[in-house]
């Protein structure tokens, strides 16, 4: 996963985390931030769509938490 692919599904990662945490903002963003950090160790296969396996991240994230 590049900085730019990361950029250019961003909003929509923020939207999916938002969506996910309905309290504030911070709650959102920390989300988001745990989102990354994971997507960042584990083993992102570039056939895949980068989009579906963060949003899988996001929402085992949030269950999680």
């Amino acid at each position: 996963m590049t900085e730019a692919e990361l950029k250019a599904v961003s909003p929509g990662l923020h939207a999916l985390c938002r969506a996910l945490v309905r309290r504030t903002p911070v709650a959102a963003e920390d989300l988001f931030q745990e989102t990354v950090r994971r997507a960042l160790e584990g083993p992102y296969r570039p056939e895949g769509s980068l989009r579906a396996w963060l949003a899988v991240i996001a929402r085992n994230t949030f269950l999680t938490l």
